[in-house]
């Protein structure tokens, strides 16, 4: 019989390599599959703003995936992803977890409604899901101008016109942007293909 810290770290090891091998076939340089960089998963308490739905579920899993930014330049910046990991239900999990990839681009993945979804998915008997916010969203470090949703909701109820409303859009992402690009994030390296 395998003790947690076994089926942890083989838990551990098939996320590194499902995340590696997602950044080497998508596309990027030769060199930076063959960086020397480590990815580091670091387990921890829940991080999600309301933990009460799932503090009984032993099954549910926190921990943050350290990248660099650039992988060209793994000595720079590094960020923090949040990973969760729900535990398979069954006594006889498969190896190989499911991962679930948030679309949008720039939806978040990690919701406790698709958390709680996923913990009673039937995906979930034989198989651990992983659930990850990609850089600069949700619960992922950094991220990227949080405000944005909350003040587009608020140009929706000022009953503008629609180019009224698509300017006053507009000039939210342009302040976003220009503060990213002001903080020294370097945007080039926030899209679908790196992890």
């Amino acid at each position: 019989m395998l003790n947690k810290n076994h089926v942890t770290m083989k838990t551990t090891t098939h996320i590194l390599t499902i995340l590696l091998l997602t950044i080497t076939m998508s596309g990027q340089s030769n060199s930076m599959s063959s960086t020397k960089h480590k990815p580091v998963l670091q387990f921890t308490d829940c991080f999600l703003e309301d933990c009460s739905p799932f503090l009984d579920d032993s099954r549910i899993q926190y921990a943050y995936l350290t990248v660099p930014e650039d992988y060209e330049h793994p000595e720079g910046r590094k960020l923090r992803l949040a990973v969760i990991i729900i535990k398979a239900s069954g006594d006889k999990p498969e190896a190989e977890p499911l991962i679930y990839l948030s679309g949008g681009p720039g939806g978040k993945a990690i919701l406790n409604g698709r958390i709680n979804a996923f913990r009673a998915h039937p995906f979930g008997e034989n198989r651990d899901i992983i659930l990850t916010d990609f850089r600069g969203i949700g619960l992922s470090e950094p991220a990227f101008c949080p405000e944005i949703q909350e003040e587009i909701g608020t140009v929706v109820t000022l009953n503008l016109t629609p180019a009224e409303a698509t300017e006053k859009t507009i000039k939210i992402f342009e302040e976003c942007f220009d503060r990213l690009i002001a903080e020294g994030i370097n945007l080039n390296m926030y899209n679908t293909a790196m992890v």
